[in-house]
């Protein structure tokens, strides 16, 4: 014998039905959003960082949790567009339309978004000479390569012969990893100067390796995962310095 429902049996049903409809509902939007929160390791691409430049990312950030970048950016990705764009040329020859191509974007959870990003272009060797008179930070050595740490950022330089980049040798092409940090993060409490200079530089440093292992640099263009940054000399410029560190970032 079939059952009917009577009118309010009907609008019991229907209630219960959405009811329960608008909670799964709920349950899997905060799911969605919760599955976006990432560790530091599993930033920068499928690889993520290693536990090196992890390490340095929470430092940096004073957090354990970030956002996940939904650009699809990673250090493989940007060397494939720079082995793509790369011109054979003498080193003194003048580089033109150098083009900055994003490798990772850190943003920070319940925080600004690209708050840290990290970029590889091919520049001139008169760029590392230059540099070290307009910064306000600390030159540094690390591993066999140069590089500079300073309020807002840091770049990092290695030389790369490879298959890749067709007539490349040990003159020529120079690539610049080059981090970029938020005024939000130069300061913060706790925080001593010496000691972001060099997290900035363990993070730059671990992603640039990871790019020129795929480019398949000899020798990984002198870079090392454990390298520790090695304080050369200490530049107090003027202050434009500050200025030219925000200028960037834009």
């Amino acid at each position: 014998m079939s059952r009917r429902l009577g009118p309010v049996g009907v609008l019991v049903s229907v209630f219960c039905c959405v009811l329960a409809g608008c909670t799964a509902g709920s349950d899997e939007k905060h799911h969605s959003s919760a599955s976006h929160f990432v560790s530091a390791r599993h930033l920068c691409g499928s690889d993520g960082l290693s536990p090196e430049a992890a390490k340095a990312v929470e430092y940096l950030a004073n957090s354990t949790k970030f956002d996940k970048d939904l650009g699809g950016l990673s250090p493989q990705a940007a060397a494939d567009a720079l082995a793509g764009d790369y011109l054979p040329g003498h080193p003194t020859d003048p580089l033109k339309d150098v083009k900055q191509l994003r490798a990772c974007d850190i943003n920070l959870h319940d925080g600004e978004w690209g708050a840290i990003t990290a970029e590889l272009s091919i520049v001139s060797d008169s760029e590392i000479h230059d540099e070290s008179s307009d910064i306000n930070g600390g030159t540094y050595r690390l591993g066999k390569n140069a590089a500079y740490s300073y309020p807002g950022g840091a770049d990092l330089y290695f030389k790369c012969v490879s298959d890749q980049l067709a007539g490349s040798s040990l003159d020529h092409p120079l690539v610049r990893a080059e981090l970029k940090v938020a005024p939000s993060l130069w300061h913060l409490p706790g925080h001593k100067e010496a000691d972001v200079q060099k997290a900035q530089l363990v993070l730059i440093n671990g992603i640039a390796l990871t790019a020129s292992k795929h480019l398949g640099c000899t020798d990984d263009g002198g870079l090392r995962s454990m390298a520790k940054p090695q304080l050369v000399a200490e530049h107090h410029g003027s202050s434009s310095s500050a200025s030219a560190a925000a200028t960037r970032r834009e």
